[in-house]
């Protein structure tokens, strides 16, 4: 569904996707902190998983280990947040599509961190909130603004990033930070909980590849003079 696995053939590197745990396998679920279904209700450890798995795939494939990325959608969104704070000294990279930063987060390296989010979703808000369409026990999601701004500091970046707007999309791009890292919003306009550019969104970016290319430029731009790289998506 992602399309990188032929993107990875093309341009080497290794895509991997790992499964969260659930009641039952087709609904796979990962605990982010305060999210969610079973494996937040279990209190799975997958954080630890990750960290294995990272682990065993530069054990395994000759990897560059300072050119691995993260990225998800929803609840995997809101993982590859608590993975930054946890194993930033693993993580190149995150590109969260519709999630949060919900957990207290303490990163010891720098993190870049490339953020999609519809205006108009009803599951992870954009702003601040609760709503009534959550899956599981209510909770309150930090605004995607909170995340931005953590993760701008964070990383020393300016305080006024560079912003652009286009009837579909709301850019806010923070480049020239202290740690080499980078920070951008694509803020979609009316976006719903999809990925951009899905023809059931409610946004008018025109194709759908359209983030997972603004994705792999983002990956690309700090760290491109090695291959082998590893991009992992947690759903």
């Amino acid at each position: 569904m992602s399309g990188m696995s032929a993107l990875a053939d093309r341009e080497e590197f290794l895509a991997a996707y790992p499964s969260g745990t659930g009641y039952i396998s087709r609904v796979p679920t990962w605990n982010a902190g305060n999210c969610c279904g079973y494996a937040l209700a279990h209190k799975v450890d997958d954080g630890a998983f990750i960290s294995a798995l990272i682990h065993k795939l530069e054990r395994d494939y000759p990897l560059d280990p300072k050119r691995l990325f993260v990225t998800g959608i929803s609840n995997g969104a809101i993982m590859s947040y608590r993975l930054t704070c946890e194993l930033s000294d693993k993580i190149a990279a995150i590109a969260p599509v519709e999630g949060a930063l919900n957990v207290d987060c303490h990163p010891r390296h720098p993190v870049s961190v490339i953020v999609f989010h519809g205006t108009a979703d009803r599951l992870v808000p954009f702003e601040r909130g609760s709503t009534p369409f959550q899956i599981g026990d209510r909770r309150t999601d930090r605004s995607v603004a909170d995340a931005v701004a953590f993760w701008a500091q964070e990383d020393g970046c300016p305080s006024a990033p560079e912003s652009s707007e286009t009837p579909a999309v709301h850019t806010f791009i923070y480049s020239g930070c202290q740690s080499g890292a980078g920070v951008a919003l694509y803020a979609v306009q009316g976006g719903r909980h999809l990925g951009p550019g899905h023809p059931l969104s409610g946004n008018h970016v025109p194709t759908r590849p359209r983030g997972r290319s603004r994705r792999r430029a983002f990956f690309h731009q700090p760290l491109a003079k090695s291959h082998n790289g590893c991009k992992m998506f947690t759903g």
